[in-house]
């Protein structure tokens, strides 16, 4: 593919990843093996399609995006069978939000990303991703200024209503004060935390340096997030010329559907869409994916000039070395 300085990033960090990921996917292999699993594996590639391990083990970079393509390509299979072809996929996990667009059932396409600043040039489903999920911290700025994520209390120990020693305010606290998650019904949480703890530090953290009280600061975080939110949002709309009213919102990931009504009234989404199981839809959109080799070749030639003959051939010696990996 043309361009030489994106062409040769490219090489670099798949070359980057190579070692690592190749380690991963052997041991991967060899552990199914051991449990008695005969079906060879696939994996979920960015660009919404699976692939063999050994393809994979070759070309790393054409995973990066994997984890929300599932999710997309989940929606757009959904989208198709519940009569709404015309989607916002709206995935809100733990750290990140990724929205994505989705018209007549088939997901918007990039052929260039950033991966940590560095031009990748790899087909791509066109994901916007931001710092705000569940575990999002919420702080102010020595400005006085409120600020939600970009870092992430993670798992361990998490936002404080996990229990696990976490005492930074995040998203998922902030539900939690505003009662809108019950403290005492969370079923990873082997001992509920005593609410109070958390409006403390709400109160202290945010609200004393706000001015308001722990509820207009937890209001606030939310508040904060959903402009975030619909930032990204525009980002695969607006910025393209598209109408997000003219869509509807479809919520999933962990915290997806707990948000969605508030971005789809700062979008004027008339709809908002939830699946049966929103934590498990990226899961499923692996299951669904279909079988996918993308193939680039540049001809430098100007197309009134271009042989029709020499086109059809390597059109041809794709499809052929496309049939073969499938085989594979």
């Amino acid at each position: 593919e043309f361009r030489e300085f994106e062409r040769f990033s490219s090489a670099c960090v798949n070359a980057s990843l190579l070692p690592v990921i190749d380690r991963y996917l052997e041991r991967f292999s060899a552990g199914l093996l051991a449990l008695g699993v005969r079906p060879a594996p696939l994996v979920m590639q960015s660009n919404g399609g699976s692939v063999s391990v050994a393809t994979v083990r070759a070309v790393p970079i054409s995973t990066f995006l994997s984890g929300p393509a599932g999710g997309v390509i989940a929606a757009a299979n959904l989208a198709i069978q519940s009569g709404h072809p015309n989607l916002i996929a709206f995935d809100m996990g733990g750290t990140s939000t990724d929205v994505s667009l989705i018209r007549g059932g088939e997901p918007s396409k990039r052929g260039i990303v950033e991966m940590a600043g560095f031009p990748v040039r790899v087909p791509t489903l066109d994901i916007h991703t931001i710092g705000a999920g569940g575990g999002s911290i919420a702080w102010v700025d020595p400005g006085g200024l409120l600020k939600v994520g970009p870092q992430s209390a993670g798992a361990d120990p998490g936002p404080i209503c996990y229990g696990r020693g976490g005492d930074l305010p995040t998203i998922s606290d902030a539900n939690m004060v505003l009662g809108r998650l019950d403290v005492s019904n969370l079923k990873s949480v082997p001992k509920a935390v005593d609410i109070d703890d958390i409006r403390r530090i709400f109160q202290t953290q945010l609200g004393d340096p706000l001015g308001v009280d722990a509820e207009n600061a937890a209001a606030a975080v939310l508040q904060m997030a959903t402009t975030r939110m619909a930032g990204a949002t525009r980002m695969v709309s607006v910025s393209l010329g598209v109408d997000p009213r003219d869509f509807s919102l479809f919520a999933f990931g962990g915290a997806g559907p707990l948000h969605a009504s508030a971005l789809a009234g700062e979008l004027g989404v008339p709809e908002v869409l939830v699946p049966a199981r929103p934590g498990i839809t990226n899961a499923l959109g692996c299951i669904v994916a279909d079988l996918r080799h993308d193939f680039v070749r540049t001809v430098n030639t100007p197309l009134d000039a271009m042989d029709i003959d020499r086109l059809g051939e390597m059109l041809s010696s794709q499809a052929a070395e496309g049939e073969a990996l499938i085989r594979q």
